[in-house]
């Protein structure tokens, strides 16, 4: 994991925070926003970065109910009615992955409680992906080419849940070890997949389906019925009922992978001694993450260079718009065009004057793509249309579809910059994709935060963006790993 990419990730987390707090947030160096682990809000105190140290205070900021207020209201996209069910646990998933705890007055209701009101703190925590961090370990994993059982330990804060993640993503996608395999996720405090509208924000392989805010007791046997899973993988057991839930598995013939706080065997054996785990089975699966930490320092560097890939790429996009009118997004590095500036209103036949634009823009990112450095790592070049809220959700798929496919036969075609060797790379890797109003731009306010009205000009408009490879890369850090 790089330095830039995880002050990236608290970069994109300030995105949360009120304008105020956000520009003293963002003013932090680079290395510092790096190490930040979550931001903590607390009414009439300054705001704290927590750091693998300890907290710290955001200086000159004082957090008001209206700082918090703002916050749940951009985490849960101004609709706090539809993030009610997680809230009432105690927290709310915002895109990104990003998950923000909450704490006020509970509103209980026989054994359940039902909401939180009065938010008086919160905090939000900033997840990182460290895909390959699982690889050193992974083959103690498997045996004959199928996945094992383990549990990990360590103390809170250790990495059990990042290694779990990527053990789930590496098996799911599959390795030289074991082929891909079927893997149910409980993800019952939303951690590791992070499920944001139906759609994980943290990678955890193509063949994983997850099971997301259900308690793990329940979640376990739902999924056995009816996901025939070949892994199953569930974050810190603690209660009994979740022990009971994994010894019931057991016998399915689905390999089990779970995490439990204790910072040593004899730690664990102490606070199971009365649960339904035995000596052998606890001996079995006992893995010490300690362990993949130290082979891991070893190829640090290496890893870095692979996995930062994305990062060389974003940053060859902005090199060559350098000097253009043309953004590319610092985050995802894709480029996006204005559908009034494209097409006539309600129409996807693309203006005689946007196509000196496209001749302009599109040979220059597709070039860099599809240069011999970057190519081998690219999965898939995206062009994807969006539409304002004007009209029906039918009417507009139809629209944002013919408008994304009006660029992709532009871009196919030799007349407007693309050599023909390019075109037939590009045919291998093109997806053509029509969102309708499905995400729309929204405006924001004088302080820069945004509001619950949108932006119906931003709204139209034609993205293009790339996604990576992962079984290249994959291969690549485990050629590190072999040497």
């Amino acid at each position: 994991m790089t330095e830039e990419y995880a002050a990236s990730r608290y970069e994109e987390a300030c995105a949360l925070l009120p304008s105020r707090l956000r520009t003293a947030a963002l003013a932090l160096p680079l290395r510092q926003k790096a190490e930040i682990e979550e931001l903590r809000l607390r009414i009439g105190r300054q705001a704290f970065l927590t750091l693998p140290d300890g907290e710290v205070p955001l200086q000159h900021t004082m957090v008001t109910r209206s700082d918090l207020e703002q916050v749940l209201d951009k985490a849960t996209e101004y609709s706090r009615y539809t993030a009610s069910e997680t809230i009432r646990h105690g927290y709310v998933t915002a895109a990104g992955g990003f998950r923000v705890g909450l704490c006020g007055t509970a509103l209980p209701g026989g054994e359940i409680n039902e909401g939180v009101r009065d938010i008086s703190s919160l905090a939000i925590r900033i997840p990182r992906v460290r895909e390959g961090a699982a690889l050193p370990v992974l083959p103690e994993l498997v045996e004959n080419g199928r996945p094992v059982s383990a549990l990990l330990l360590s103390p809170p804060g250790g990495g059990k849940t990042t290694l779990l993640r990527d053990l789930v993503r590496l098996l799911s996608q599959g390795t030289e070890f074991c082929r891909p395999c079927r893997v149910a996720l409980v993800d019952e405090r939303g951690e590791l997949a992070a499920v944001h509208r139906g759609r994980p924000q943290l990678e955890v392989g193509c063949h994983t389906d997850v099971m997301d805010g259900c308690p793990k007791h329940l979640a376990v046997p739902m999924l056995l019925r009816s996901m025939t899973p070949q892994v199953i993988a569930l974050d810190e057991i603690t209660l009994p009922a979740d022990v009971d839930a994994v010894c019931a598995a057991a016998g399915c013939g689905a390999a089990l992978l779970a995490t439990v706080h204790a910072s040593s065997l004899a730690e664990l054996q102490q606070a199971y001694a009365n649960a339904a785990l035995t000596q052998d089975e606890l001996n079995k699966a006992y893995l010490e993450i300690e362990n993949a930490r130290n082979e891991l320092t070893s190829t640090k560097q290496e890893l870095e260079n692979i996995v930062g890939i994305r990062t060389d790429i974003i940053g060859a996009l902005q090199s060559a718009f350098n000097n253009s009118s043309m953004s590319v997004d610092a985050q995802t590095g894709s480029i996006t065009f204005s559908s009034d500036v494209l097409f006539p209103y309600g129409s996807s036949a693309l203006s005689a004057a946007s196509q000196s634009t496209l001749r302009e823009i599109i040979p220059m990112y597709l070039d860099v793509l599809l240069q011999d450095n970057f190519r081998d790592y690219i999965a898939e070049i995206i062009i994807e249309g969006h539409t304002d809220t004007d009209g029906s959700y039918e009417m507009n798929m139809e629209l944002s579809h013919g408008r994304a496919y009006s660029v992709a036969k532009f871009c196919l075609d030799s007349r407007n910059g693309l050599t023909e060797d390019k075109i037939e790379q590009l045919r291998g890797l093109l997806t053509v994709n029509g969102r309708s109003y499905s995400n729309p731009i929204y405006v924001k306010d004088d302080l820069g935060s945004f509001t619950d009205e949108i932006d119906m000009a931003a709204s139209r408009r034609v993205e293009i963006k790339f996604r990576l490879k992962e079984d290249e890369m994959i291969e690549k850090i485990s050629q590190v790993l072999n040497q």
